[in-house]
């Protein structure tokens, strides 16, 4: 029964995006019966069932559910009505990540257009801020540079 709400929710979406060649999911009703078997024969994906309750196997998704828990907290503080997510939403999206580029160019293959600064700006300066904190933590470990080279013989 809960399959006929999903199906055609899920459909949209992916009508809307792409077909991916996977999609993960708990072990809920919708995800179990047999329509929705039929709808991953029929679409091509495979469909890969994890353990509910178990957020270690799907890492990603519950990180993304805790950065929507957060802005949502900052605009009750705010006083502001956090059903209206989609700001925060188009920035998340137009953001890099350290896998990806950015969402929206990891879906779509494009850019989204936001008033954040440039992606380059942001990952540059990101970049060099780690590098000057490596450079500190080095000078304080009293780090030396190695003059092995791959292949050379060491003893452990």
């Amino acid at each position: 029964m809960l399959s006929r709400t999903v199906i055609p929710s899920l459909d949209k979406i992916l009508s809307e995006n792409d077909i991916p060649h996977e999609i993960r999911t708990d072990n809920g009703p919708p995800f179990y019966s047999k329509d929705f078997n039929l709808l991953a024969d029929y679409l091509g994906f495979k469909h890969r069932k994890v353990t509910p309750y178990w957020p270690r196997t799907n890492g990603e998704a519950e990180r993304f559910m805790r950065t929507v828990k957060k802005a949502i907290k900052a605009a009750l503080v705010e006083e502001k009505n956090w059903k209206q997510i989609s700001k925060f939403l188009r920035n998340y999206r137009a953001t890099p990540h350290a896998s990806t580029d950015t969402t929206c160019q990891a879906l779509d293959g494009r850019n989204l257009k936001t008033r954040l600064p440039e992606a380059l700006t942001i990952q540059e300066a990101d970049r060099k801020t780690k590098e000057q904190m490596e450079r500190y933590s080095d000078k304080k470990a009293n780090v030396k540079s190695s003059n092995t080279n791959p292949g050379d013989p060491v003893l452990v």
